[in-house]
Formats: structure tokens, C-alpha cells, sequence
């Protein structure tokens, strides 16, 4: 379970990064506001156990992935993770 959190969180992260910058990994283009440059390690605790995940940064250091902003925003996306990867989570309809 802790996997499946951390790879999706991982890949929103990646996801937010290429939105940021204005291209995806290996594209070129005059919408790139910045390059890609690697990635720190960060530990988030979680109800699932504690995850490591290698927060993507670039050159220009304004790139803040949205998971950083607030405690409140984690918890509510654990939550809804947690809820679709068990199929607890019915739609509204």
C-alpha cells in the first residue's frame, strides 16, 4: 500500500514540475521557463508508513510541488489516495 502511495505521489510531483516548467522530460519548446536539475530526498509520514520520495527540482529554485504547501493538503490527499487505491471512494453521482 505505502508503494502505490508513493509512487503516485511521485508521479504528481513529476507531473507538477513539467507544468511549471512548460515542457515535459526531453521536449524542447519556447514555453520552457526553466530546466530540470535533479532531485533531494524527503521523508513524509504517513498513516501508510513512512515514505521516501525524490522531490524533482529545477535550475531556477521557484519550483515548490504542491505538496509542500500545507499539512492540511497532505492529509487530504493521503486520505483520497488511501480511499481510491481500497475502492472506498463511490463518486457522487
Amino acid at each position: 500500500m505505502g508503494e502505490i502511495v508513493r509512487l503516485g505521489i511521485q508521479q504528481l510531483m513529476e507531473l507538477d514540475r513539467d507544468e511549471h516548467i512548460g515542457v515535459g522530460s526531453y521536449e524542447r519548446g519556447d514555453d520552457r521557463r526553466s530546466h530540470r536539475n535533479g532531485y533531494k530526498s524527503r521523508q513524509l509520514y504517513t498513516r501508510v508508513g513512512t515514505l521516501v520520495l525524490r522531490v524533482p527540482q529545477t535550475r531556477d529554485g521557484e519550483f515548490l510541488p504542491y505538496w509542500n504547501v500545507t499539512s492540511a493538503v497532505r492529509k487530504l490527499l493521503c486520505w483520497l489516495l488511501q480511499r481510491l487505491i481500497s475502492r472506498e471512494y463511490r463518486p457522487v453521482k
